[in-house]
């Protein structure tokens, strides 16, 4: 059995993302310091219902504690 190849390691912080409302570019840059979830969900997907409240619900619990919340909606066609 061999070694796995080696992948390079990459932060969050640089990566540009389209998340805001408007499809307006985001540098993740901002967010350095931060507790950052980001979630890539499937509107069409069984468990997107389910998840979304249990998402808002972390949100709230550790929002005033720093922790950004990016949520993007994903299709595939």
């Amino acid at each position: 059995m061999g070694a796995a190849p080696s992948v390079p390691e990459n932060s969050i912080h640089e990566f540009t993302v389209k998340v805001d409302a408007k499809g307006k570019d985001v540098d993740l840059s901002i967010y350095k310091g931060k507790v950052v979830l980001i979630v890539n969900v499937a509107s069409k997907c069984g468990f997107t219902n389910s998840n979304y409240p249990k998402m808002a619900e972390l949100h709230v619990k550790y929002r005033d504690k720093g922790m950004i919340s990016l949520v993007k909606a994903l299709h595939l066609h």
